[in-house]
């Protein structure tokens, strides 16, 4: 791709977009071509001259003239193209329409004084300004055919007007840039008054007007109403030429030394700027470069985002910045965070774009700048990190495309609540509830942190205790300022006869933990103070490894201590304390099994709500209870016997037995009886109640009828 370009000599240049220092070709003429922009179309290159020529040239070799045309007199500003008819005015005070095939003139209109601006087209009408105070609005299939102009408080020297939205934007002498009707020009919508005069053509993008005056100032002001202000930056020199406004950028010179770079959402930022001599004209940007002439017969050729590449004097080069930026990784550092979504924050020492990697630069991430794209401070907000541990690598840019891949952190997250009390993983000393225990054999676990619930964070020395309803298992002290402490790592296993509760090493040695057991009537006692991971792990002869034979604890409530631990018997619970570990297993004696109102120590423990002997019953559920149940009290009432079955009759009456109550166990006919002698009393049918005493009764009554019958 190639640009051509003029500038205060005869010859209009062109040169290699790629590196302007090489060039294409040249195209010469008896004349200047001083702020005279070129317009080309379907191949062709148009421009104009202080002679008055307008020139049809070959866009791919503009030394190939097509065909030219003469004004009469001088041709200061640009041409505009449309529908096949260029047009462009000239110092006769003519605005032409000339058919572009072959440069014929079709029409003019003739202004009060001369035109040194550029027309605009749009919406089948021309609009051009002239220096005797007024903007014309013509028809732009015939330009003889004025519709409507506006005039203003001075002259339109150099300021062309732009047409966007509805509305023609244009400068003035008089300081101001007006916004009109584009329907008709004659009705003003609103004006927006600088500090000198206006010859800026302006530039209308992302919702803003861009506009450069007089008084050293670019302004950026509201598209929809003028009258406001968005911003503005004071230059080193007047601002003549168009601002060039691309997606991020603003590119304008200025009449003192420098070339401008702005943020095009807000000019007030200064992207960066670059030492030129003095110019008039508007930059143009092709791909990835931006070129603008200056007064001293030079072109430069900048990058984009970095305005400081080269130039172009025939014949010569200019230098390029080759050092990268420095880059200062602020966060996220080489530590820990409590949260899934943590601030990446990255400054660089001049401007510039960084991305950022998590995975080693296979997908890279655009980081927002503090300043707009291009700057020196970015931040990116993450979020959704899963737990696990991370490698940030940052890749920056300066606006000369000059990389720093250098800089990179190595972070974690732990932003997981496990147990939803609130508090992060990472900085919750208590994990989980009693319902992250695994527990065998226990009702309702209950745990609690110095005696209140144990979801929330502790910091400090506090004890830790777990209950099975009100009963205690175990408690202990723990110090949460060194470690945390996870209730999903216990382990509790209980039955009738042991107890194991398996800590899974999470309590520190200087800390040790105190048993407790319900007492059933024990006769030996076994403790092992190691990790078990089963109550099988304890010898039944408590003759193992760790294993401590606490039976001459059993009814000793003063406590007997062995191998620095002390087990205490206090009637029905039994505690063991100074255990590093927590597993305790006890036998009880076998019952006995005597018809003649059994032990003394039965008699007591089937009416004490207790599983005495670890068979999985209580009380009168137990068989062995069952068997003593007439000798004890408060007993659920024993089952109703089997029906014996009925007498046969008997084949010759006996007189003498004339009377025979009818007999009923638990309300159930035993046999039927003879009816009752008339007149004799009715007696109401007894029960015989259960147990020994009532199988005695059955037993005489049975041998009664026995010998009646052989009576």
């Amino acid at each position: 791709m190639d640009l051509s370009i003029g500038g205060n000599t005869n010859r209009l240049y062109q040169l290699n977009a790629s590196n302007i220092t090489r060039q294409v070709t040249n195209f010469t003429t008896t004349n200047f071509f001083v702020m005279n922009h070129p317009a080309i179309a379907e191949g062709f290159l148009y421009i104009g001259n202080y002679n008055g020529h307008v020139f049809k040239l070959n866009a791919s070799n503009i030394s190939q003239q097509i065909a030219n045309i003469s004004l009469g007199d001088g041709v200061r500003g640009g041409a505009a193209i449309h529908n096949g008819f260029l047009y462009i005015g000239s110092w006769n005070n003519r605005v032409y329409q000339i058919n572009v095939t072959d440069m014929r003139q079709v029409a003019n209109f003739t202004t009060g004084n001369d035109i040194e601006s550029s027309p605009a087209v749009a919406n089948g009408y021309v609009y051009v300004t002239s220096t005797d105070l007024r903007m014309y609005q013509l028809d732009a299939n015939n330009i003889s055919r004025q519709i409507t102009n506006f005039s203003a408080g001075s002259s339109f020297r150099d300021a062309s007007p732009t047409v966007a939205g509805g509305y023609v934007y244009v400068g003035n002498d008089d300081n101001r840039v007006y916004q009109l009707d584009a329907n008709n020009i004659s009705r003003q919508i609103a004006n927006f008054t600088t500090l000198d005069d206006i010859k800026s053509t302006p530039s209308v993008a992302h919702g803003y007007v861009y506009i450069g005056s007089n008084d050293n100032n670019l302004y950026q002001l509201d598209a929809s109403n003028i009258s406001r202000m968005i911003a503005n930056y004071t230059t080193d020199g007047d601002v003549w030429g168009s601002p060039t406004v691309t997606d991020e950028f603003v590119f304008v010179p200025s009449t003192g030394s420098q070339f401008y770079q702005f943020n095009a959402s807000n000019i007030s930022h200064l992207i960066g700027t670059s030492t030129i001599s003095l110019a008039y004209t508007t930059p143009v940007v092709l791909e990835n470069a931006v070129y603008v002439a200056d007064s001293g017969s030079r072109v430069w050729q900048f990058g984009i985002p970095n305005i400081t590449i080269g130039n172009y004097t025939p014949g010569s080069q200019g230098g390029a910045d080759t050092t990268p930026p420095t880059v200062t990784l602020i966060s996220p550092q080489n530590i820990t965070y409590a949260s899934a979504s943590p601030t990446y924050n990255v400054t660089l020492s001049e401007n510039g774009s960084v991305q950022f990697s998590l995975n080693n630069g296979t997908t890279n991430t655009s980081m927002t700048g503090d300043e707009g794209t291009y700057g020196t401070s970015f931040h990116y907000n993450a979020s959704g990190l899963a737990d696990g541990q991370y490698v940030i690598r940052i890749y920056a840019k300066d606006i000369a495309n000059n990389s720093n891949n250098a800089a990179s952190a190595r972070f974690n997250v732990s932003a997981a609540d496990a147990d939803g009390d609130g508090v992060v993983n990472a900085n919750d000393t208590m994990h989980g509830d009693a319902s992250a225990v695994s527990a065998s054999g226990v009702g309702a676990l209950d745990v609690t942190i110095a005696g209140n619930a144990s979801n929330g964070t502790f910091n400090g020395i506090h004890e830790v205790a777990f209950f099975d309803g009100s009963s205690k298992l175990i408690n202990f002290t723990h110090d949460f300022g060194t470690a945390s402490l996870n209730l999903s790592k216990v382990f509790i296993t209980k039955t009738s006869t042991s107890l194991l509760v398996n800590l899974s090493g999470q309590v520190l040695a200087a800390y040790n933990k105190t048993l407790f057991v319900n007492d059933p009537g024990f006769t030996a006692l076994c403790v092992k103070d190691a990790e078990l991971s089963s109550i099988g792990d304890i010898s039944e002869d408590c003759t193992g490894a760790n294993e401590i034979n606490f039976t001459s604890c059993i009814g000793n409530s003063t406590g007997v201590t062995l191998n620095g631990s002390t087990c205490t018997d206090s009637g029905s619970v039994i505690s063991i304390t100074n255990l590093a570990h927590t597993g305790v297993r006890g036998t009880v004696a076998a019952a006995s099994t005597t018809e003649s109102g059994g032990s003394s120590k039965y008699k007591g423990e089937c009416k004490d709500g207790k599983d005495n002997d670890g068979d999985g019953f209580i009380d009168n559920d137990d068989a062995d209870c069952r068997k003593y149940r007439n000798t004890e009290g408060n007993h659920t009432p024993a089952p109703a016997l089997p029906v014996l079955p009925a007498a046969a009759p008997a084949q010759t009456p006996r007189p003498e037995i004339t009377v025979m109550p009818e007999i009923v166990v638990n309300d159930t006919e035993v046999a039927p009886a003879q009816k009752p002698i008339k007149g004799a009393p009715e007696k109401a049918p007894f029960h015989i109640p259960f147990g020994s005493i009532g199988v005695a009764l059955l037993i005489i009554i049975a041998a009664s009828i026995v010998i009646w019958k052989k009576i």
